[in-house]
């Protein structure tokens, strides 16, 4: 099974050490990391013994929205939805794909889960309306 990138623990993840795993995607992570403050939005990276790597917790309002995981070339945003808002999810003006991938998506306890590859900027608008959408849950 694959696993991200970031596994030493005692290396946390400076702009350097991103730049050189995400290479040519950098630019996408620093524009997506940059807006995340229009959502209130804070990204905690931390190093989790269970993955053995270092993951971004995006959190807003002491709420979890999101977690971040770094690739070679590219970083993922995976979301966690309750499974009752899967028809919410459908609604959403987002990319058939991503519905796609959601609707085929095992429901794991009560949960519906999505991640994102983002590599370029072509799904960021879709990650924002996750994002809100994941924030206006209860």
């Amino acid at each position: 099974m694959e696993r991200p990138l970031l596994n030493d623990g005692n290396q946390y993840p400076t702009d350097i050490i991103l730049a050189s795993v995400l290479g040519n995607s950098m630019e996408v992570y620093q524009a997506f990391v940059s807006n995340l403050s229009k959502y209130q939005i804070d990204l905690e990276w931390h190093y989790y013994n269970d993955s053995k790597s270092w993951l971004g917790k995006a959190v807003s309002k002491k709420r979890t929205v999101f977690w971040l995981s770094i690739w070679q070339g590219f970083f993922k945003v995976s979301f966690h939805f309750a499974g009752k808002t899967h028809l919410d999810i459908m609604n959403l003006p987002i990319a058939v794909d991503i519905k796609r991938e959601i609707e085929n998506a095992p429901i794991k306890g009560k949960l519906v889960s999505v991640a994102i590859k983002v590599s370029d900027k072509a799904h960021l608008d879709d990650i924002y309306t996750l994002m809100s959408y994941r924030q206006s849950c209860k």
